[in-house]
């Protein structure tokens, strides 16, 4: 609410249609949150008292046109005074809303923004004269280890113990962090510091590898199907024949056009028709004869938003609307979908064939 909004939240669409508490029409921009009473002003001196505690540097906004910036922290419940412009009048009790929390602002800005955040790793790293140097990385369920080139015997100095120790704990732009760090290292050996730090950076690309791999899906390709053939037409036009023509309807007077048209192949017609027009005997009997006039596939169309009043709609009328023979259904999110899948549609003369996602 500090940081951006229109004068609180709503419902949205999951309980409610249409109305007015959707839309703030007063104002298109922050509406802050209610931070401060007026008590009384004397010339360009305000006097208030905080509802919320206030930092330096936050912004009251006094009309829509002009902001004050807090010099001082006021606690909750304290008294402080502003500085208007000259010719402003602010009534007592008018409730000044806070547009610009500096402290959030700064906090965002310096420890969310820019914070690290680092997967913790457990590692395990051997190195052994005359064997392959060996760094395990362990995060979660998830493990990788990698190998190198084999420690030799020292020459002249043997390779310091805590100097490996830091190298290996150099995750650098990786998104880990050691937590734990377990090696077993000879005495008397020599490693290049090259060695160690390739096996830390193979290891942690192959566990970053790792653990992407649980978030990436596969799809599965699906077959070609042959187009569908209506009346010796095709639904998508090809050269040398003729545009074929699908239409939506949302009423009786453009069903009736679209069924008596000889240009139209398919038909589209919305749930809330079909239902309106099995409410009754006469109803019925006419769109099963314009469903006979036109010889042309019909197909049901379900709400863009499948509300329980929609539900309800289609449950009254389900067995009638199942009387027409729909070639198939139009659907327009997953709640019709899974609609028809519980009414098995698709076992009845309600859907002929697949159903179609749009």
């Amino acid at each position: 609410m500090d940081l951006y909004n229109r004068g609180g939240s709503c419902r949205g669409y999951y309980h409610v249609q249409n109305g007015p508490e959707m839309l703030t029409p007063d104002r298109s921009n922050h509406a802050g949150i209610h931070s401060a009473c007026v008590e009384r002003q004397k010339g360009r001196s305000l006097l208030a008292k905080a509802l919320v505690p206030l930092q330096k540097g936050d912004v009251l906004e006094i009309s829509p046109k002009e902001n004050v910036t807090l010099g001082q922290d006021v606690k909750k419940g304290g008294q402080f005074q502003l500085l208007v412009a000259k010719g402003t009048t602010v009534r007592p009790r008018t409730i000044l809303a806070r547009v610009r929390n500096e402290r959030l602002i700064q906090e965002i800005q310096e420890r969310i923004r820019t914070a690290e955040v680092r997967r913790p790793v457990q590692a395990k790293a051997m190195f052994c004269m005359d064997e392959p140097s060996k760094l395990i990385l362990k995060s979660g369920s998830f493990s990788v280890r990698v190998e190198g080139s084999s420690p030799q015997a020292a020459k002249k100095q043997a390779v310091d113990r805590a100097r490996v120790e830091r190298q290996l704990r150099k995750m650098g732009n990786t998104p880990f962090q050691i937590e734990s760090l377990e090696m077993e290292m000879e005495d008397g050996i020599f490693i290049p510091m090259q060695v160690v730090n390739e096996l830390r950076r193979t290891a942690a690309e192959r566990l970053e590898e790792e653990i992407l791999k649980q978030y990436k899906r596969s799809c599965k390709r699906v077959p070609m199907v042959e187009q569908e053939e209506i009346q010796g037409e095709s639904l998508i036009s090809r050269e040398g024949q003729k545009n074929v023509l699908s239409v939506l309807v949302e009423t009786k007077n453009q069903l009736r056009v679209a069924a008596r048209s000889e240009d139209v192949r398919r038909i589209y017609v919305e749930s809330h028709l079909a239902a309106a027009m099995c409410s009754n005997q006469e109803e019925r009997e006419e769109i099963q004869r314009l469903y006979e006039e036109s010889k042309i596939p019909w197909y049901i169309v379900l709400p863009h938003i499948f509300r329980e009043r929609a539900k309800r709609l289609l449950d009254s009328r389900w067995k009638a609307i199942c009387e027409v023979p729909w070639k198939g259904a139009l659907v327009r999110n997953v709640e019709s979908l899974a609609y028809l899948q519980k009414k098995k549609a698709g076992k009845t003369r309600f859907v002929r064939t697949i159903i179609c996602i749009h």
